[in-house]
């Protein structure tokens, strides 16, 4: 999935290689969601690669069940940097814009931070310290 021409071929027949997500996963979302948890996700694609295959997988409302997206994250440097070397970004048509001082708002960004996105939690959350679970799914 890491060469162009993978990425041509899943864009041009999704349905080959990708399975729609169960009723019951996108409903345990919503489920957190109304319970008032703060939802994220957080991968290390390029926008357009996670836009396509969530669209598939969770359907084009996909967005509506979390509260921020980061793409291209670029695990473990997310977590590891300086916010000074890897700010947030905003994105347009799927093309990174400009560089973020800080994060003051839920939605989708580019790159980013551990220490930014910890500090918009807390102001989400009105909590000095929020709880972070942090979980993977995958498809395979």
């Amino acid at each position: 999935n890491y060469k162009m021409s993978a990425f041509k071929e899943i864009k041009r027949d999704p349905g080959r290689y990708l399975h729609s997500c169960p009723e019951s996963v996108k409903k345990w979302l919503r489920q957190l969601k109304n319970a008032g948890k703060i939802l994220l996700l957080i991968t290390s694609s390029h926008s357009d690669y996670c836009r396509l295959l969530c669209e598939y997988i969770l359907g084009n409302d996909f967005t509506d069940l979390f509260d921020i997206v980061i793409t291209n994250a670029l695990k473990p440097g997310f977590f590891s940097h300086l916010p000074s070397q890897r700010p947030f970004r905003t994105l347009e048509n799927d093309e990174e814009q400009e560089a973020l001082p800080s994060l003051d708002k839920p939605g989708w960004y580019s790159q980013g931070n551990a220490v930014h996105l910890y500090e918009l939690l807390k102001k989400m959350t009105g909590k000095p310290e929020p709880k972070k679970i942090f979980t993977r799914i995958s498809v395979s």
